[in-house]
């Protein structure tokens, strides 16, 4: 699903965390779950080849052989599996990359991981010929390279898998659709929209403080005047259920300050119409992806609103009594550079090139990111757009130049 470089772009930029220095805003390139992360991704695109039905078993081979980087696929699982759930060349297990997410990741890496976890019972031979320097000619890799890959393909094709694969492109489609739709009321009711992007977050030196206070007092309990021999659980398991606190608490704040920031920017501009996605990083907590669509006639400076609304979001969640400003934000405006297929600033409903971008490249992003992993446990709203009803002109509608390709492919 990931076939175009600008999701890959938009879906790496989601992992930078934000900080401030000199009234200018920083973004952090994460740690190796940042590479991780991405290479989970290109994994789930080799199983979907592997699943595939109309790729001959050799193209298959070829495919899953570069992405392991090896000449033999048996040797490769020979030398690398430990009975660890994780994906090849992943630096950490998928539980601590992604400790929170309940196990959700994308269909074909969920059967992978089941396929792997019964991957000592393939019956497989490890006698090697005598005399044969490279091994991966041997008959017998040959043939259990042969063995591996069937019963992984097996296992990408089984009906579990299809069932939840179907499942999930069912509920891609379904938010698409909707997101597509409400943009398209939008533009059919308002010729001229000006499009903002914003990244609402928190400041990784707040989210960092807040750890700190909850990792010192955990420490506090290793103590032997506040020791709790009642307590059974490990440090490892109270570090988690602090953690998780913290991820709760984060949740129910950003989800307050995100509910009262719509209200601000509406009494001061004229909000047609909006989307928000809300998303989970490891660095940067709960964050949100925004796209806002204001009355193009009665707004034109759209880095200077972009900026004006961000700053609406570090007063709002300034905290007077400590004098923090626990937010941050990214003006996407502001980096129109940065982006290959442009859809944010002015939008005429007669620009076909723009519209396509939208309906292309930005609301599939937004529709498609959870098909690949669930970036936390929760069972919040992880999209939601204006509820606001869309006026409708008397005349005949405005026709909406639809986009060349279909964004759901």
């Amino acid at each position: 699903m990931s076939n175009d470089i600008d999701f890959l772009y938009q879906f790496k930029e989601s992992f930078f965390s934000y900080t401030e220095k000199a009234g200018k805003t920083i973004r952090l390139i994460p740690s190796t779950d940042y590479d991780d992360v991405l290479n989970y991704i290109r994994f789930d695109e080799v199983l979907q080849k592997l699943a595939s039905k109309d790729l001959s078993i050799d193209k298959k081979k070829d495919s899953l052989k570069k992405f392991l980087n090896t000449k033999n696929i048996y040797l490769w699982f020979w030398k690398n599996h430990t009975g660890v759930a994780m994906i090849p060349h992943g630096a950490k297990p998928l539980d601590e990359l992604l400790p929170y997410n309940d196990k959700k990741y994308s269909p074909y890496v969920n059967a992978y991981l089941r396929w792997l976890a019964n991957f000592s019972e393939l019956e497989l031979d490890h006698i090697f010929q005598s005399g044969i320097k490279n091994l991966a000619l041997s008959p017998n890799a040959i043939a259990n390279e042969d063995m591996i890959l069937k019963s992984l393909v097996d296992a990408l094709q089984s009906e579990e898998t299809t069932v939840e694969v179907k499942k999930a492109i069912k509920a891609f489609h379904r938010t698409n659709r909707d997101l597509k739709k409400y943009v398209e009321s939008l533009i059919a009711y308002k010729a001229n929209l000006l499009l903002i992007r914003l990244d609402l977050a928190f400041n990784k030196d707040y989210l960092d403080t807040q750890k700190k206070l909850a990792y010192d007092k955990l420490s506090e309990t290793l103590n032997d005047d506040v020791y709790d021999d009642t307590d059974t659980r490990t440090f490892y398991e109270k570090r988690l259920d602090i953690e998780s606190s913290l991820i709760a608490s984060d949740l129910k704040t950003i989800k307050d300050y995100r509910a009262k920031f719509f209200r601000i920017i509406k009494r001061k501009y004229d909000v047609k119409g909006f989307i928000w996605k809300l998303e989970y990083g490891v660095d940067k907590s709960f964050h949100y992806h925004c796209l806002l669509m204001l009355d193009g006639d009665k707004h034109r400076e759209d880095i200077s609103i972009a900026m004006d609304m961000g700053e609406m979001w570090n007063k709002l969640t300034h905290d007077e009594s400590c004098d923090v400003v626990k937010g941050i934000y990214w003006n996407c405006n502001a980096n129109k550079d940065k982006y290959k297929h442009l859809a944010i600033g002015q939008l005429n409903a007669s620009n076909k090139t723009m519209i396509d971008n939208l309906f292309t490249y930005v609301l599939p992003y937004l529709a498609k990111t959870d098909y690949y992993f669930k970036l936390a446990k929760t069972n919040d709203r992880a999209i939601g757009m204006g509820n606001d009803k869309v006026k409708v002109k008397s005349g005949r509608p405005r026709k909406v130049l639809q986009p060349a390709s279909d964004a759901c492919s």
